[in-house]
């Protein structure tokens, strides 16, 4: 027994230079980060407004529906520096109370840089019978960029 601790000993002075190989000299890593901030007010309005009908036959749905959103959009080219989209249309029968009766629906939204002529417009809207979903404040795409470029040339 005595034997076999000065073997395994022999071998493990062995095994160490051989595992250093293994794993290459001793190298230090050394990773750097920076980081800025750059604060913007947001500077684009969005508003999600929809056209609703209900009628009795599918037709007459479609119709108030499609009326409704011509005569938003013909007020929405009306107002400056607001872009005017439609969205999601649909058309569906709601038996509730034994009435047999058609619903109609169609989105709208708007977006714009001037917040309080887009209100003002919003306004209009609702009085014509359109429903508000949403108004929500957000950066343009362009001010984004234009941040992250700041904040990059900051940090």
């Amino acid at each position: 027994m005595p034997r076999i601790i000065p073997l395994g000993a022999q071998l493990l002075t062995l095994a160490l230079p051989a595992m250093a190989a293994e794993t290459g000299p001793s190298e230090t890593h050394l990773l750097l980060s920076e980081s800025a901030t750059v604060m913007v007010a947001p500077d684009e309005i969005a508003a999600s407004l929809r056209a609703e009908a209900v009628a009795g036959t599918a037709a007459e749905a479609q119709k108030r529906v499609n009326d409704m959103i011509r005569d938003a959009l013909a007020v929405a080219k009306q107002t400056a520096g607001v872009t005017a989209s439609t969205g999601g249309y649909g058309v569906w029968r709601d038996q509730q109370n034994g009435a047999d009766r058609w619903q109609g629906s169609q989105m709208l939204s708007l977006t714009g840089h001037d917040g309080a002529a887009l209100l003002t417009l919003v306004g209009t809207l609702q009085q014509k019978g359109l429903a508000v979903g949403g108004l929500n404040w957000h950066l343009a795409r362009e001010t984004e960029r234009q941040a992250h470029r700041d904040a990059t040339q900051k940090a």
